[in-house]
């Protein structure tokens, strides 16, 4: 319990700082040095609030809690999908503030920011899984095939368990259930 606490702290942290690099990288790459020299207060600003709605509304969403050694297409489209309304809610409270640029200044850098972090955020956790399964593959053991007869919630502990264990000596192969 404690490991994925400390996985999920460091997701946030990574996610956090994704999505301020990004959004930074999106005004730099769209302004210029010089205009973004300019605009730099509100930029960090933004960039900032951004990342911590980011990491915010994950922890809501509980989005750090979905295991990524099983992370699929549901939840790959899930956090995509909360990525592109945060998007939308800092892109409508920026073209609010008229301290800032104009809206046409700020679309196509939310439209380069909003596709990078679609990609990237699940980008992440789809490489920590291809990672535990080439780790798996080159650090092979003798393992046992091992069948699990149900696959509710009582399954899924026992896969959590098995693959939590290093000690664990068996390779689940299937689920069967009625």
């Amino acid at each position: 319990m404690k490991n994925n606490k400390y996985y999920h702290f460091l997701y946030a942290i990574s996610d956090s700082i994704l999505t301020f690099i990004t959004i930074v990288v999106s005004f730099l790459a769209s302004f210029g040095i010089s205009k973004f020299a300019e605009n730099l207060l509100p930029v960090m600003i933004y960039a900032g609030s951004v990342s911590i709605v980011i990491v915010l509304t994950f922890i809501v969403f509980k989005i750090y809690k979905i295991l990524t050694s099983n992370i699929g297409l549901f939840e790959t489209f899930k956090i995509i999908l909360i990525v592109f309304c945060i998007q939308v809610v800092g892109l409508i409270v920026v073209s609010l503030v008229p301290q800032l640029p104009t809206f046409g200044d700020y679309i196509w850098i939310w439209l380069l920011s909003l596709v990078t972090l679609m990609f990237l955020i699940p980008s992440v956790r789809i490489l920590v899984r291809v990672f535990k399964i080439a780790n798996t593959i080159f650090h092979k053991k003798e393992k046992v095939r091992t069948l699990v007869i149900g696959a509710g919630a009582a399954g899924k502990i026992v896969i959590d368990e098995s693959r939590r264990n290093k000690d664990n000596h068996n390779q689940i192969v299937a689920f069967v259930d009625d």
